[in-house]
């Protein structure tokens, strides 16, 4: 052989060994190309921009579309996400957009992760200022585009499509970068730092681009509105006109700049969400942005054009409005800045430019809904009134559970063909045998099609899942994909809570600025700058506060928590599959599966509320004084409203009487709501345990049900203070008294003698937590002598306790569950001391 026939062979052998990344290969031989680190750096790093973009799709189809989906067994080597990272800042926007959605994935889908090292949290925190210099090109490249729009007053058709092409890529770029940017930021402590660095450059490319979202520029003003709206109307029309021209062309056209209108979303919310995430405690940021100067820009923000636009029509107004899960991220920044202004020794003169835009766009209530502030909409508007809330989510639900009806049965179909095909390569019957035999069944298929949707004309309904397709002047019917649908109807579901989550969060956080400091603690316990700025908040009543405060919020977030707790205490609605399997005596529903999206979503949801409750408890928000309602009766709203309510709520939660069930399973995630608020309301109330007109078992009723909680942390601080307070109100100790304290002992006991065989950090965490609390439980009863010294002595209180602590070292030592705070630690040794003195204290009364 010659050398030109070798210089053929090597480029046939080389072509040959690419063809996987060009798409020629199948999945296996792609997953495996793409998994060689030396071969996918190769090419990511290849001077081809074609073998570059092809080697980044793979790798993003492949191994991390495997991992996103919980295929943990793959790994990606760090070699191969620098080069990755290398490609962010690509020449090549199309290569650049794609590395970055590539490392969104990655991040996305290993930020939950417990084996990401330290290490590799530093390596990754790199990426920070990579994203964060691709947005600042995004931001200029985009701003003089819409100057260069601005500035030119006619253009032809080819430069607007050609304009509108270079914008949509830039926001091609823009949005995987902030997607990644805010994982890092929400997730990586390391990269927070690399942000404080360039915090100017931060804060101003979320800004610019949150200010082009809404044809401005990034100074906030007013100029050139007009012939930026009517350069925007321009490219309007000429996409229409464009539409209008090429036809199905056309619908194409527009159903691709559809996709790139919905990246500028995505880059715009993701641009909030990461300031309002950066903002979490972070002073230098907010440094940057104290100054009242950008009070227009915020106002811009919150507000969109509708000042400016004070004589056209409340629609157009209200389009150029950002949507609400964004405008909700920039109201957590201002809450952020309000609470970060409070510890500054300026805090009155910086606080009050935010806690003014917190009033107007955040908490206003005024009349009409559509006039109340978006905290105030999304929290408490009609459609979340208890009645309407409940139906709106079973419309969503019922739309998610006939897409799941559908999805299992083209997925059954598809089994049934894969099996059918299979039968046929084994028989090797000719083509044109299976060709025919194929014909007639499809088209024996269509006439029972065709008779079946006569004779049901009648009864179909509008919103059924078939989609008519118009082909060639003759209508024919596709079913609709079951993933799409499934998919669709999720993300509606998740698009009503997860404002209502965002809401929540937010007022949350609002609300603990009233938490006040015990006075005996200001000096010892707490920094000045805190103490000061809570002891100031508290007596000057601030705007915001006396507003919430006017605001019934305890019966509002108590209605909300139980419409939530009683909805996922119903179950899930059945399906068609369910109603075929299950008996017909159980009703519309069945139990949720412990991995059900729905139901992880309303437990999270239940979460949320709670600890919103609980703040507004702690702040004085939720009042534990007897007022006067519009009627005239004296109500209690800790006692009345939160602490009855929820007992009662309880009650039939461990009880199971809801939907007739026999043998109910209680919901955790319910009770662990429920038992937090009750430990709030009796840590800050503790005279609501006794009232004069009360039942006098009601002691005995409070034990008995609390002891139903265990081994939950929660109560151990319920049974705790519930005897604390029987014994102070008994005058005489009785058996049934001593009785009742030595069975609760002995649970105690139990439990912390109990060992953890599960190896997940979460179970040892929480079982460590009731022990710590068992621990200050038994110091706050036999810390008295008189609390029965013969129960403590009968019993072995202290050998328990000394193997517990014994047990707790080990487990601290062997890092097996998280770190614990500085309670806990006063708590273990304060445990040491008691057992000693207790020794001590034995060994005088012997003597």
């Amino acid at each position: 052989m010659g050398k030109a026939g070798r210089r053929k062979k090597n480029r046939q052998k080389r072509k040959e060994k690419q063809a996987p990344l060009h798409g020629g290969g199948d999945s296996a031989s792609l997953s495996s190309a793409i998994s060689n680190p030396q071969s996918a750096v190769h090419r990511l790093r290849h001077t081809d921009p074609r073998i570059r973009h092809e080697a980044l799709v793979a790798l993003q189809a492949s191994v991390l579309s495997q991992i996103r989906c919980g295929g943990g067994s793959r790994q990606v080597s760090l070699k191969v996400l620098q080069a990755v990272r290398e490609q962010v800042t690509s020449s090549d926007l199309e290569c650049s957009a794609v590395a970055a959605d590539c490392l969104a994935q990655y991040l996305s889908a290993t930020s939950s992760s417990s084996d990401n090292s330290d290490q590799q949290k530093q390596t990754t925190a790199s990426w920070g200022l990579v994203l964060l210099g691709r947005l600042e090109d995004c931001r200029m490249a985009l701003v003089e585009q819409q100057q260069q729009s601005q500035s030119t007053k006619t253009k032809s058709e080819n430069q607007r499509k050609k304009a509108l092409k270079t914008k949509n890529q830039w926001y091609a770029v823009s949005a995987p970068c902030f997607i990644a940017l805010c994982q890092l930021i929400e997730n990586n402590g390391h990269a927070l730092n690399q942000i404080n660095l360039q915090k100017k450059t931060f804060v101003e490319v979320v800004f610019g681009l949150l200010s082009l979202g809404l044809n401005l520029d990034t100074t906030g003003s007013h100029h050139g509105n007009s012939n930026s709206q009517a350069s925007t109307m321009e490219e309007d029309m000429a996409m229409k006109d464009a539409s209008e021209d090429l036809g199905e062309g056309g619908k194409i056209f527009a159903q691709h700049d559809m996709i790139f209108e919905e990246l500028r979303k995505t880059t715009e919310l993701y641009a909030a969400r990461s300031l309002h995430s950066a903002l979490d405690d972070n002073w230098e940021l907010a440094e940057v942005l104290k100054d009242g100067e950008s009070v227009n820009a915020w106002k811009t923000l919150l507000g969109g054009i509708t000042e400016k636009k004070a004589n056209n029509n409340a629609s157009e107004s209200a389009a150029t409005l950002f949507p609400a899960t964004t405008r909700l991220h920039l109201i957590g920044c201002l809450v952020n800045l309000y609470q970060l202004a409070l510890y500054n020794d300026d805090r009155h003169a910086s606080a009050l430019w935010s806690e003014e835009l917190l009033l107007e766009y955040g908490l206003r209530i005024d009349g009409e809904n559509e006039n109340h502030g978006l905290l105030m909409q999304v929290l408490f508007c009609r459609e979340n009134q208890p009645g309407a809330f409940h139906a709106r989510l079973s419309t969503l639900e019922d739309k998610y559970r006939k897409a799941q009806v559908l999805l299992e049965k083209q997925i059954d179909d598809q089994k049934l063909e894969a099996e059918v095909d299979a039968e046929v390569r084994e028989r090797k019957e000719p083509a044109k045998m299976i060709a025919r035999r194929q014909k007639k069944a499809k088209e024996a298929k269509m006439i029972a099609e065709a008779e079946a949707d006569v004779a049901n004309t009648d009864m179909m309904d509008a919103d059924d899942d078939v989609v008519e397709v118009r082909t060639s002047g003759k209508i024919t019917n596709r079913e609709q994909d079951g993933e799409e649908a499934v998919n669709e109807a999720m993300l509606e579901w998740t698009s009503t809570t997860g404002q209502i989550q965002l809401a929540l969060e937010i007022f949350t956080n609002l609300v603990s600025t009233w938490i006040s400091v015990p006075e005996d603690q200001v000096a010892d316990d707490k920094p000045m700058a805190i103490c000061d700025a809570s002891i100031a908040s508290k007596s000057t009543k601030s705007k915001i506060f006396n507003l919430i405060n006017g605001i019934d919020m305890a019966s509002r977030l108590a209605d909300m928590l139980q419409t939530l707790c009683q909805f996922l205490g119903e179950g899930k609605r059945k399906n068609q599959r369910d109603e075929m399997d299950d008996d017909e005596s159980k009703g519309n529903y069945c139990e949720y599966e412990a991995d059900d999206p729905i139901r992880v979503d309303l437990e999270e949801t239940i979460g949320k509320v709670a600890a919103c409750l609980i703040n507004c408890i702690l702040s004085g928000i939720i009042a534990a004084t007897t007022t006067s309602n519009i009627a005239g009766n004296s109500c209690c709203p800790v006692k009345d409203v939160v602490w009855n309510s929820i007992l009662r709520d309880l009650n039939i939660e461990l009880n199971g009487s809801r939907n007739g069930q026999e043998t109910p399973v209680a919901n955790n995630a319910v009770v662990d709501a429920y038992a937090a608020v009750l430990v709030v309301v009796m840590e800050t109330n503790p005279s609501i345990l006794y009232q004069d007109k009360e039942s006098p078992n009601l002691f005995q009723e409070y034990i008995a049900l609390f002891q139903r909680l265990l081994p939950r942390r929660d109560a151990v601080c319920l049974l705790s203070w519930t005897v604390l307070k029987l014994i102070t109100t008994i005058e005489t100790t009785t058996t049934h008294t001593e009785a009742m304290v030595q069975s609760i002992t002995e649970k105690f006991l139990e439990l912390l003698a109990k060992k953890v065989d599960n190896n997940d950090t979460e179970v040892k965490t929480a079982v460590m937590n009731t022990q710590m609390q068992i621990l200050k439980t038994f110091m706050d009863w036999y810390g008295n002598d008189n609390f029965y010294p013969q129960l403590y002595n009968k019993l072995g209180v202290s050998t328990t306790i000394s193997s517990c602590l014994t047990s707790i070292s080990n487990e601290l030592n062997g890092c097996s569950v998280s770190g614990i705070d500085e309670e806990q630690m006063e708590i273990l040794h304060n445990s040491e001391r008691f057992i000693e003195y207790k020794k001590s204290l034995e060994q005088n009364n012997r003597l």
